[in-house]
């Protein structure tokens, strides 16, 4: 049999055959792991790697065609021990990297998404990007809610609010909203609308996400027009923020003069979350990407192939 056989396939079905098939011919991951892995049952897996024999996709060798970085996509996830990675080809496209980006992390969302998943977003124009390429999937009982307040921009629709809404257009899902901003101008203030029964309901729904979806900021190029307001800036010493808290070099979360001024999931709270996917790109924000990885922030990638590279030589 030739490919031709698959041709009944979606493009998103034939790029998850492909990848299982990857995982379990050259891999050697067990059809267990791969379950774990993908998020769905070994039963699935064993359904797909039979098919990937009778439509002709595996015959001596494994026929990569949809992607070009399988390899480069099992060397991260192997490298750092995540649970997934995709690697988006930019290619001369730097200027559409949110866009190529966004696309990239959508196809992985659809296929990862399973029923009664509470979804977190935090914010950022590459998630954005991504809920404006959320395929409608059919799932049951889903949740999607913010990890943070909003940063008060709403020009490009990239506040966690907005993503939200936005992604529960695309998808059967309820919203959980926090109705706060990411920071507030003192402790009392955060430390009363904690209080709110409101709040407290919001932010039983974000410690119970199932997937958390995070843009990865890199301080020195990041803009925060709220501490600006403040006179707040961000310590010398971070590399990369994620959901309003910094972090180092070696992932080691940075305390801050405005730490009790945040309203945001908090570290301890993102880091039970059992999937973490990282969406970032662009060769400035390497080091914020490494040191997420590094930090127990993220354990799923989607990056593109120049970020992808650096980190294995890291």
């Amino acid at each position: 049999m030739s490919m031709d056989d698959a041709k009944d396939l979606t493009r998103e079905e034939l790029a998850l055959y492909v990848r299982i098939a990857n995982y379990y011919y050259r891999g050697y991951l067990t059809q267990n792991e791969i379950a774990t892995r993908l998020r769905m049952s070994r039963q699935r897996v064993n359904r797909i790697l039979s098919k990937c024999l009778s439509l002709g996709i595996v015959e001596i060798h494994i026929k990569n065609d949809v992607s070009s970085n399988l390899d480069i996509e099992t060397a991260l996830e192997e490298k750092f021990q995540l649970r997934a990675a995709r690697v988006a080809d930019l290619g001369s496209e730097q200027e559409n990297s949110y866009q190529l980006l966004g696309e990239c992390g959508a196809r992985f969302l659809a296929e990862t998404i399973q029923d009664n998943d509470v979804i977190g977003f935090s914010g950022g124009s590459t998630l954005s990007a991504l809920v404006d390429n959320m395929p409608r999937i059919k799932r049951q009982n889903l949740m999607v809610t913010q990890l943070m307040g909003g940063w008060n921009d709403h020009s490009n629709n990239v506040d966690g609010d907005s993503i939200v809404i936005r992604f529960s257009d695309q998808t059967p899902a309820k919203i959980n909203m926090l109705y706060a901003p990411v920071l507030v101008s003192d402790a009392s203030v955060r430390d009363n609308f904690l209080k709110e029964p409101h709040y407290k309901k919001s932010y039983a729904v974000v410690k119970s996400c199932t997937i958390a979806v995070l843009a990865i900021a890199d301080v020195k190029h990041a803009k925060y027009p709220s501490l600006e307001q403040l006179d707040l800036s961000m310590p010398e010493n971070a590399v990369g923020e994620i959901c309003a808290r910094p972090f180092d070099a070696h992932g080691k979360p940075i305390s801050t003069v405005f730490d009790n001024q945040i309203i945001a999931i908090e570290t301890d709270d993102l880091k039970r979350i059992p999937l973490r996917v990282g969406v970032a790109g662009r060769a400035y924000k390497t080091k914020a990407i490494l040191a997420a990885i590094r930090g127990g922030y993220i354990n799923a990638l989607v990056t593109d192939a120049t970020v992808a590279s650096a980190l294995l030589k890291a």
